[in-house]
């Protein structure tokens, strides 16, 4: 397959997934306060009142978290500030951190119904690995137990059906029945509109609807998200760009609104440079860098901002450094995230100047070895093995059959003959000849086995110049 088409078919199955992760970030939409509160003194309770107006009424993630953790430190039984404080780091995808505090919460208090039903949404819908799913599902059944008709269980359970268990419509359902328990919820309504958007390609007029809705009852950042979402679905994109511009303007310490503009840009606006009046890459590592500033706790923005450089095409020195440093700090924040490993193996992949395929399949063999059972991103990974088998070859892909080799044991020295050098293949039959052993030295057999039942002895040999593979007849 072409490299340019996967790459193609990549952006488009990374479409339906970014779309309703753009919904995520903002599931704690708040109540808002009429007015900000009146000074208050340096307790635990005072601490947690101005987190909450930081988080619900100001959106500025700093703030918000800063003073709910000084709460926390103050009282560490106050559960209000762990349900608060694990919201605002769900909001920038700050998982596990995120679980920890609604874990700490479901200590102090077992029934907690919005504990168990974000707990249950962070392990189901990101980053979704099969040993989280478990809890998962027994967060959101004990949830559902305590309170049917809580509309974030429900539609926590839409999530789980829509993008786990790829049912989609099983899903919708449960998002109608969260519109029906809480028809002042904006997040059943959103996931409505854009469920029926993806399924069906276009915003209908139902669709429309449900999203005009989720507007009337939202606030704050999310407010003008969905807004412009709408404008884009009418084919207004200056009108969506300036309802974003004055977004953040209105919240600069929003982090989650930066990111969600940067994705914005990424889905809709970047095919549309002369409508929006700027350069979208420049644009997309300003808001990219901006919600890092604000949130350094979140391995999503450091990746989201290194694939923009990625995706860039053309890569300098500089521009490699940054992308390899941001997915670094994507794992070092959270070293069980697929998605850097994915973003590395694309970067030693497709930046020609540093291309390394070594590094490419091992970065991929440990973004296989952390799995999301989400259906579309295993297409993702699917789609990136191909993409480096293009480029490498399926070095490291095949499956060895242990067979002994009587003239070669393990361990053996032979003597390599050849003329000049003795060259080595990176994988059994591939003949591409990549480890050139010199001629009259010697090597050490590593390990010897057939790709295929029956098939030919191959044999691994260990040189000064590294490790390849042999077919048995060659060396007799």
């Amino acid at each position: 397959m072409p490299l340019h088409f996967i790459r193609k078919l990549l952006a488009s199955l990374l479409t339906l997934m970014t779309l309703f992760l753009l919904v995520f970030p903002l599931l704690s939409y708040p109540i808002v306060s009429s007015q900000e509160p009146t000074p208050i003194g340096e307790t635990a309770q005072d601490y947690l009142t101005r987190g909450l107006y930081c988080k619900d009424t100001l959106y500025d993630t700093p703030c918000a978290i800063a003073a709910l953790s000084k709460a926390i430190e103050l009282d560490p039984t106050l559960i209000e500030a762990y349900l608060a404080r694990g919201e605002v780091y769900y909001d920038v995808f700050a998982f596990p951190l995120a679980i920890d505090d609604f874990t700490r919460a479901l200590e102090l208090d077992p029934n907690s119904v919005q504990a168990l039903a974000w707990r249950g949404s962070a392990c189901s819908f990101w980053p979704g690995y099969a040993e989280d799913l478990p809890q998962a599902e027994a967060d959101l059944i004990r949830a559902y137990e305590l309170d049917p008709h809580n509309s974030v269980v429900l539609w926590a359970w839409g999530d789980l059906y829509f993008f786990m268990r790829d049912e989609a419509q099983k899903g919708m359902e449960y998002y109608a029945q969260a519109v029906a328990a809480n028809p002042n919820d904006p997040v059943a309504y959103a996931l409505l509109a854009f469920g029926g958007w993806a399924m069906e390609g276009s915003l209908s007029d139902i669709n429309t609807i449900h999203l005009t809705r989720a507007i009337e009852v939202a606030s704050g950042p999310y407010k003008d998200y969905l807004a412009s979402q709408l404008q884009i679905a009418q084919g207004q994109f200056k009108e969506a760009w300036a309802i974003l511009e004055t977004s953040m303007t209105t919240y600069p310490n929003s982090a989650s609104l930066f990111y969600r503009v940067g994705q914005v840009i990424v889905m809709d606006l970047q095919s549309h440079p002369s409508e929006i009046g700027f350069d979208p890459i420049a644009k997309l590592i300003e808001v990219y860098s901006r919600a890092i500033e604000l949130a350094p706790m979140s391995p999503r923005f450091y990746e989201a901002r290194a694939y923009a450089v990625l995706n860039n095409g053309v890569m300098t020195q500089a521009d490699f450094d940054a992308a390899l440093a941001d997915f670094t700090q994507a794992l070092t924040l959270y070293p069980a995230y697929n998605g850097p490993y994915e973003g590395l193996t694309r970067l030693y992949l497709e930046a020609n100047d540093f291309q390394d395929c070594t590094l490419a399949h091992s970065y991929f063999e440990q973004a296989s070895a952390h799995p999301s059972e989400m259906p579309m991103a295993l297409h993702n990974l699917k789609n990136i093995e191909s993409q480096l088998n293009e480029i490498c070859g399926a070095e490291g892909s095949f499956t060895l059959i242990p067979a002994e080799s009587p003239a070669f044991p393990v361990g053996a020295e032979i003597e390599l003959k050849g003329i000049g050098v003795f060259p080595l293949d990176s994988a059994p039959g591939e003949s591409d000849g990549t480890v050139l052993c010199m001629s009259g030295s010697t090597g050490v057999v590593v390990q010897t086995g057939r790709v295929v039942e029956d098939g030919p002895i191959f044999v691994q040999v260990e040189c000064e110049a590294g490790t390849g593979w042999i077919a048995e007849t060659l060396l007799k």
